[in-house]
């Protein structure tokens, strides 16, 4: 693509060459805006999300890792544990989970904070029962996503 926009830009420098001094200029430089595009696109790539989805969350048990999902679901326990669930039902789904001893250390109540968000939660993942999970003590291991 970019051999293409040379082409051209030196098809329309040709042809101000042969009219006048000043559409030269302009020509070149619309010429040295394009090989500057060009060099950039070259030299700089877009950034790269790095999160695994819920269901990916299963191959990297033991692992730090990003996960991404949509909170589908928030649930505490009587001893003040709160759950963010990918699922309604947790079975399968991928949890967040939160001990009473790390909610307070969140501004907000996680499950009304990140309900119905999606998010990226960074921490170890780990299997418990027929889930997997994270489990979050700091708001820094979760950002919302949208």
């Amino acid at each position: 693509m970019a051999g293409d926009e040379v082409s051209k830009a030196q098809f329309l420098v040709q042809a101000a060459r042969r009219r006048q001094t000043g559409s030269f200029i302009i020509v070149a430089l619309f010429v040295s805006s394009l090989a500057l595009g060009a060099c950039g696109t070259a030299t700089h790539a877009a950034p790269q999300n790095h999160s695994i989805t819920g269901a990916q969350a299963w191959n990297y048990v033991g692992q730090t890792k990003t996960v991404r999902y949509y909170v589908a679901y928030t649930g505490s326990s009587s001893a003040g544990t709160e759950f963010l669930d990918q699922k309604v039902h947790y079975t399968n789904g991928f949890i967040t989970t939160i001990f009473a001893s790390g909610v307070a250390n969140f501004p907000t109540e996680p499950a009304q904070a990140y309900y119905g968000h999606t998010i990226d939660v960074t921490g170890t993942i780990s299997i418990h029962s027929n889930y997997v999970e994270i489990i979050a003590s700091s708001p820094s291991q979760i950002q919302i996503v949208s």
